[in-house]
């Protein structure tokens, strides 16, 4: 069985550790990594032999549909069993955090859901550490406040069979019709890191969430990831969350 997980990053040298480390049963892992990357990404993406990165041009700018259309090929011309498309803050993992190879070697159907869950520094967690296994250091979560009309989880249809001809949508939370595909009876959890240390989400997050910022003006005008978030609001939502219970 041949397992694939493919993403998308722009100056994610933080959190690339975590991700590869996470996802170091893969045989292979593929960053497209933005020209626009100015960080070690692509040095430490060197350092695993199951991983490697192709550079990826489209203006300098965040555009959805276009992330999407590369992703969607690059999924379509690999010859794996099973792809995992997850951005670099996602860590996806089988319920009861049993062997993901197991998991997926037994799966039925063309399409696995992932339940990824909000979680964020707890104030008995001790700072982020590569050395060690990523989904273990942030296990305490709840509601995403920051965003309207969120929960304490959400749902992406990002473990996919590339035969079965599945295309996802923008952001790759949902993907086109196909009554050729077969949801499988295997779930996983996951967890999305986006607010998991409140320095790290001011760093990533406030270069990102201005619509006049490195969003295109096409993600402008149908509002894709225009949040227009400030310091102090990341670290409200962070702050908020120092008591939540453990969620897996």
């Amino acid at each position: 069985m041949r397992i694939s997980v493919i993403s998308h990053w722009q100056n994610e040298e933080f959190l690339a550790p975590f991700y590869l480390g996470h996802y170091a049963y893969a045989d292979e892992i593929i960053i497209m990594l933005d020209k626009s990357t100015t960080d070690r990404s692509a040095e430490i993406i060197g350092q695993y032999s199951n991983a490697r990165f192709e550079y990826v041009d489209h203006g300098g700018k965040i555009n959805d549909r276009l992330l999407r259309d590369m992703l969607n090929d690059l999924a379509a011309s690999l010859k794996s069993d099973w792809i995992i498309n997850a951005d670099s803050d996602e860590l996806a993992f089988p319920y009861g955090m049993g062997d993901p190879r197991m998991a997926l070697e037994q799966a039925d159907g063309d399409l696995i859901e992932v339940w990824f869950r909000w979680v964020y520094r707890h104030k008995t967690d001790a700072d982020l550490d590569p050395s060690k296994p990523a989904i273990f250091q942030r296990r305490h979560g709840g509601k995403y406040t920051i965003w309207p009309n969120c929960d304490d989880k959400f749902m992406k249809p990002c473990i996919i069979k590339p035969e079965a001809g599945i295309r996802w949508g923008i952001g790759r939370h949902s993907f086109e019709p196909n009554p050729r595909v077969k949801i499988s009876t295997t779930k996983f959890d996951g967890v999305h890191w986006q607010m998991a240390d409140p320095d790290m989400a001011v760093r990533r997050s406030i270069e990102r969430t201005s619509g006049a910022g490195r969003l295109s003006d096409e993600n402008v005008k149908h509002g894709w990831g225009v949040r227009n978030w400030t310091e102090a609001m990341i670290r409200t939502e962070c702050a908020a969350h120092l008591n939540d219970p453990q969620v897996f």
